[in-house]
This record gives structure tokens, C-alpha cells and sequence, in this order.
């Protein structure tokens, strides 16, 4: 799509997998940039530290977005506060029948699931952290500590993938 120009990045959350340091020589990297740049994230702090412009993904449109990210949450909680936005609703205990414990593959593949269930949730502890900028000014220490953490299970989160996919094709040609 920029092999004759015009010269454009895309780049759909770039900072998931890297550690402190690469974050910050990629946001470098972005704003030395000379084309135009498309960043989707949800890393706050690289938002605000290369976005020029904001768009908003809302209700089947995209539009600029005048506010900066302090605005942009304010507009997401009125909007929760009206209604227009389902608050999350955690779902009532069902009383379920017990299901029989699959062997073998599917076992296997259960397991797994459970894993990646497991480690994501701890990378979203670790993205909240990470995703408040004062964390880097007020505990340099603590931050680099969770961005390396995070890189750690990121690599942990590739493998158990990797091994469902392989479990997954197993159970399949079974």
C-alpha cells in the first residue's frame, strides 16, 4: 500500500509486546516519522505522547474527535451515564448441570484455554498499570518492572497459543 507512496504506517497496537525501552524508541521512531501514521491502541500513553489526532470509532462512523484523551474519557463515561453505553453487567450464577471431564486432547486443549485465560487476565492488571503515565514518573522502578513482567508473559501467552493451535489441529484429525 506505500510502495509508491503515499507514505503511510499503520500500526495496530504496536507497543503490546515490548518492553520499556522499545516502547520509547518506537514512540521516537513515530514521531520522527515524515508520512502519516494510523495508530490504533489502547496504550494511552503512546496516544499521547504521538497522536496529533483523534478519531473516534463510534455507532457504524468514524470522526475526528476535537477533545484530547482526558475529553475523550469524559465522553465515554457520559455516555455510560445516559445509557448509551451498556455498563457491564456481570451475568447471574447459572446452576449448571456438571459436564462430563473430556480425556485426552480435548482435555488438553481445556487446560490450555484455561491458561491463556489466566495469563491474559494478568496482562491486563499489567496494561492498566503500564497504561497510567504517572507510573513511570513516580515509580521509574516499579514500571520497568511490569513492562518486563509483561514482556515475559506475552512470550509465555505466544507459546501456550502456539500449543493450542498444535492441540486444536490434533483433535480435529482425530
Amino acid at each position: 500500500a506505500t510502495f509508491h507512496a503515499p507514505h503511510v504506517l499503520i500500526l495496530d497496537e504496536p507497543t503490546n509486546h515490548l518492553d520499556m525501552d522499545s516502547r520509547e524508541s518506537l514512540i521516537m521512531a513515530i514521531n520522527d516519522y515524515e508520512g502519516a501514521v494510523i495508530l490504533i491502541a489502547h496504550d494511552r500513553h503512546i496516544i499521547e505522547t504521538c497522536a496529533d489526532q483523534l478519531w473516534l470509532v463510534d455507532q457504524g462512523g468514524v470522526h475526528a474527535f476535537a477533545g484530547d484523551m482526558d475529553e475523550y474519557a469524559e465522553f465515554v463515561l457520559s455516555k455510560r451515564r445516559r445509557g448509551s453505553v451498556p455498563e457491564p453487567v456481570a451475568a447471574p450464577p447459572e446452576k449448571k448441570q456438571p459436564k462430563p471431564v473430556p480425556r485426552g486432547p480435548n482435555r488438553q486443549v481445556l487446560d490450555v484455554e484455561a491458561q491463556i485465560a489466566r495469563l491474559q487476565d494478568k496482562m491486563r492488571v499489567l496494561d492498566g498499570a503500564l497504561g497510567d503515565p504517572s507510573i513511570y514518573t513516580e515509580e521509574p522502578r516499579k514500571a520497568a518492572d511490569f513492562a518486563k513482567l509483561r514482556t515475559r508473559l506475552a512470550g509465555d501467552l505466544e507459546g501456550l497459543e502456539l500449543r493450542w493451535l498444535a492441540l486444536h489441529d490434533e483433535t480435529e484429525n482425530a
